[in-house]
């Protein structure tokens, strides 16, 4: 056993446990616990019992027991049991057992089950309670929230926000609904189960197919029953022209508040209806006159920028 202090440029091992630190330009070696300042080295530490205290190094820094306290790496961080602390590395974090705290890393956090906050590229946790804030965030049972560019979980009773999120008792629909502006649409609507994505296409034989448009909407889904329902979203789409649909010339936004309220007919299929606001801000010439086949108002924004603004409808199915 070591009480006090362990400094070399090489190695430190301690055979037993450790209170104190251990510092090191390689490598720290305790087959004990530890318990005081830690283990400091630029190579890598390693607590073959409990951790109570700081590893710091950057390179590896383990221990196969329970932490407590902080494990600061810039390669990888590894917990092979509980850890009740801070983890940050610019590579992994990973905790075998249960992790309370935060874990920040730039690439990948793991843990079994997590209370606190993961962030970083790649969040993985078992049963999350707390926040993931990352570009993608996987979980089982999520009590809090999602944030991230992929969500995916079993169930959140929380928030899972994100432009693709897929939760297994969520909701995955396809809808198909005609509208003002063109015959044929098809949107992709998923997400938790009461707020949801959804990724919107759509082209008019109406209109000769000379435009389409791809459009993403944010909204929440609200149940009236066991039977109707309402869905309430705001939606962005840009409206193209099949013959040069990338002229800089035919720059536009439409924008959408829409309220939908359905009536399920089967477990797996419903039709719903609603009115539309809509508001297209146009930048140049996009080669069409206007988009809606009801009255619309325009306004002048200056000499090239337009916007035009009108109520409508939509009529669908959902499958």
């Amino acid at each position: 056993e070591v009480h006090g202090a362990q400094l070399s440029l090489v190695t430190n091992v301690a055979q037993r446990g450790l209170v104190g630190v251990q510092a090191a330009l390689g490598l720290n070696l305790s087959n004990g616990d530890v318990d005081g300042v830690g283990q400091l080295s630029l190579g890598a530490n390693i607590a073959r019992g409990g951790m109570q205290g700081m590893q710091a190094t950057l390179g590896l820094n383990v221990a196969t027991q329970d932490v407590s306290g902080m494990q600061l790496a810039l390669g990888v961080n590894h917990a092979n049991n509980a850890l009740h602390g801070v983890q940050f590395t610019l590579g992994v974090n990973s905790v075998a057992g249960d992790m309370k705290g935060l874990q920040g890393a730039m690439a990948l956090n793991r843990a079994h089950a997590v209370t606190g906050v993961q962030l970083g590229l790649i969040n993985v946790g078992g049963d999350v309670t707390g926040m993931q804030l990352g570009l993608i965030n996987v979980a089982s049972v999520v009590h809090g929230m999602q944030l991230g560019l992929i969500n995916v979980s079993q169930e959140v009773n929380g928030v899972p926000l994100g432009l693709l999120t897929f939760e297994k008792k969520g909701q995955f629909h396809l809808e198909v609904f005609g509208s003002d502006l063109q015959l044929t649409n098809v949107a992709l609507k998923f997400g938790g189960k009461h707020l949801y994505t959804t990724l919107i296409a759509g082209i008019g034989p109406d209109d000769r197919f000379q435009r389409f448009s791809l459009g993403l909407g944010l909204g929440g889904h609200i149940p009236l029953g066991s039977r109707f329902w309402v869905d309430v979203d705001a939606a962005g789409s840009n409206v193209l022209s099949t013959d040069n649909p990338f002229s800089e010339d035919s720059n536009n936004l439409l924008v959408q508040v829409r309220a939908m309220v359905g009536f399920q007919v089967m477990s797996r299929f419903a039709v719903f209806g609603g009115p539309t606001y809509n508001a297209w801000f146009t930048w140049g010439d996009p080669g069409f006159a206007k988009l809606s086949t009801l009255p619309v108002r325009s306004h002048d924004i200056s000499g090239t920028r337009r916007v035009q603004n009108w109520p409508g409808f939509q009529l669908g199915v959902r499958i």
